[in-house]
């Protein structure tokens, strides 16, 4: 795809970005992480793109594609690599990563930007069990891959918004 778009083959760049489309979920992350930032939105928000097919591998190549690509990535294009008809489902074990991926862009998510208050919303949904499994690996002392990256990402976090998780989180027990 990446080819064809530079070497102006439109018909070839058309069918490139189809078949990327159509497969997204069977084609490797390597191949995905080179492709230029317009390019995977030209991918994602194709006509061929199917998010149901498997909401959680596709918001887990989305959000290995955005730490691939962190420094190409512009607050507008995250957005529209995350929006909703793209991503359908925020998979809990990416939920700490994107709202600290908001964070380092410099989204403010109690603005009244609708796109990226509506993610951050779907994060927090989306994060209460992570939550969970990072207080578990920091009384514990130890965590496995999963809970080592959360707690990565929501060390990064500013003070108001992991009190939010964890205000979430809490009433979320609560309702069990």
């Amino acid at each position: 795809l990446q080819q064809a778009e530079i070497y102006k083959q439109k018909k070839l760049a058309e069918v490139c970005a189809r078949v990327c489309a159509e497969s997204f979920t069977q084609i490797k992350m390597t191949s995905l992480s080179t492709l230029e930032p317009h390019l995977m939105k030209k991918v994602l928000h194709s006509k061929y793109f199917r998010p149901d097919i498997d909401s959680r591998a596709i918001c887990a190549k989305i959000a290995s594609y955005c730490r691939c690509q962190d420094k190409s990535i512009s607050t507008k294009m995250f957005l529209s690599l995350t929006s909703e008809n793209v991503m359908q489902n925020i998979c809990e074990e990416e939920a700490l990563f994107f709202i600290q991926f908001m964070v380092v862009l410099g989204i403010d998510v109690s603005c009244d930007n609708q796109k990226a208050g509506r993610l951050f919303e779907r994060c927090v949904l989306a994060a209460p069990h992570m939550m969970q499994e990072v207080v578990n690996s920091s009384r514990k002392g130890r965590a496995g891959r999963i809970a080592k990256n959360a707690s990565g990402s929501y060390a990064k976090l500013p003070p108001q918004i992991k009190v939010q998780l964890l205000e979430f989180a809490l009433t979320q027990q609560q309702h069990l």
